[in-house]
């Protein structure tokens, strides 16, 4: 689970430092552009760790039924942000697409990591 306090704490660092020195006029769209793709990218290291150790055969099949989850509550988070919330459309969907690849990222190697560490059967 270092991984995922290496995310909420970069994330969290690099929000705040966006949203009150770079455009310090767009800082809650940045805030909210992160806060979703954070929370998902947690429980899903989370998640793929626990399945893994319990069952690494079963994880494939997991990451497909989470990867249909992610699809409906990103969809449903934007959705929200712009219609509802009425954000500045350019800094949340960069926020939040910026924060959605590097964390993303950053659970590849987590995975990989996982798969690497696993002796071969």
């Amino acid at each position: 689970m270092r991984t995922a306090g290496y995310m909420t704490a970069g994330s969290i660092v690099s929000a705040l430092v966006v949203a009150t020195w770079v455009v310090p006029q767009a800082g809650r769209e940045v805030l909210l552009g992160m806060i979703a793709p954070l929370a998902i990218a947690v429980a899903s290291c989370a998640f793929v760790e626990r399945t893994f150790r319990r069952d690494p055969a079963r994880l494939t099949g997991a990451m497909i039924q989470a990867f249909a989850l992610k699809l409906l509550l990103f969809g449903a988070y934007v959705t929200v942000g712009l219609r509802v919330l009425a954000l500045d459309t350019v800094p949340f969907i960069s926020s939040f697409v910026v924060y959605f690849l590097v964390l993303h990222f950053l659970e590849a190697a987590q995975l990989r990591r996982l798969v690497a560490a696993t002796p071969a059967s």
